[in-house]
């Protein structure tokens, strides 16, 4: 989890730096078919290249689980429940949740 997360905060903060590099360096280029922005087309563009070689690493590293769920017995959810691992992990992750939304307008601060 801790890889995931870090990997997570890493692609939110070098994301948007690079697609503002590319945009950029691609923006003084003319129009593509006419009428769509270089820059953009380079942002998206290198984006979706990214993405769809996480997919093909996904695929090619990540061990198959084909056929090893069918003999184990998945437990239920009052026994997962009474697990301090899950309630550890659970807890965690409504708080992370919590914390990671905007407050409704009622509820922030104005200056007097």
């Amino acid at each position: 989890m801790g890889y995931f997360n870090a990997s997570f905060v890493v692609g939110m903060g070098c994301g948007p730096l690079l697609s503002g590099v590319l945009y950029d360096a691609f923006s003084g280029m003319p129009p593509l078919f006419g009428r769509l922005d270089a820059g953009m087309v380079a942002a998206f563009g290198s984006m979706g290249g990214l993405s769809f070689l996480a997919i093909i690493g996904t695929l090619a590293f990540m061990p198959s689980s084909h056929g090893t769920s069918r003999h184990r017995k998945r437990p239920s959810f009052r026994e997962m429940g009474r697990s301090p691992l899950v309630r550890g992990v659970f807890a965690t992750r409504v708080t992370e949740n919590i914390g990671a939304r905007p407050s409704p307008p009622s509820c922030r601060f104005s200056p007097a």
